[in-house]
């Protein structure tokens, strides 16, 4: 037998009697798939980034999409979405005016029992852990880690045994902590201060 015609036999075989067509194309799309829309303008006024900017916060919390969007007059704040244009409003101005409260370069979160953990600066206590349920009253501030206006910046959160959350943050120019939260200021404790980062050897030293 030709060689050629007795792969083409085996494979075949091996495929249970259906032979490879090339070239497939993919199955055309449900005729009653939604398209792409645009749910929201958030910010109307024209410039090359829109209301995203390097890398958006994105949590869902029940039914609803938590993000950060950016709008002139309140700078990047936290944002909540149903997928309607209705449905997509601010939560809170967090730090009113141009500058906003959340990081425009992204920052750790966590999802904790349908409630947002996440860092934001409110203008008088510094970036520090904040909470959102994805409303207005349910958005505040569960600790500031460093007192005062200088920036704690919560990062590495990371879900403990009892269904808290541990995370890191600054307390003082020279020392960093490890910390507790179950996402309210009374059960959020820090456990252990550890010295500066050495950023040559990017290793904690405990005090």
């Amino acid at each position: 037998m030709n060689r050629r015609l007795f792969l083409g036999a085996a494979l075949i075989v091996a495929l249970g009697g259906q032979a490879l067509v090339p070239h497939a194309q993919a199955a055309p799309a449900a005729p009653d798939a939604p398209p792409f829309a645009l749910v929201k303008d958030i910010n109307t006024t024209p410039q090359p980034n829109g209301s995203f900017y390097s890398q958006p916060l994105f949590a869902v919390i029940g039914n609803t999409i938590l993000f950060s969007a950016i709008t002139p007059q309140t700078g990047n704040e936290l944002w909540r979405t149903d997928g309607t244009e209705s449905g997509t409003q601010l939560v809170k101005d967090i730090n009113p005016g141009w500058d906003g409260a959340l990081p425009y370069y992204g920052g750790a979160t966590f999802v904790l029992s349908n409630t947002l953990l996440f860092p934001a600066d409110d203008g008088a206590t510094g970036m520090e852990l904040w909470r959102s349920d994805g409303t207005a009253a349910g958005t505040m501030l569960v600790k500031d880690t460093w007192p005062g206006a200088d920036t704690g910046y919560p990062t590495s959160f990371v879900a403990s045994a009892d269904g808290r959350v541990f995370f890191t943050a600054q307390i003082s120019e020279t020392h960093y902590a490890l910390w507790i939260t179950d996402g309210t200021p009374a059960g959020t404790t820090l456990l252990h201060s550890f010295n500066t980062i050495n950023t040559s050897t990017c290793s904690w030293a405990a005090r």
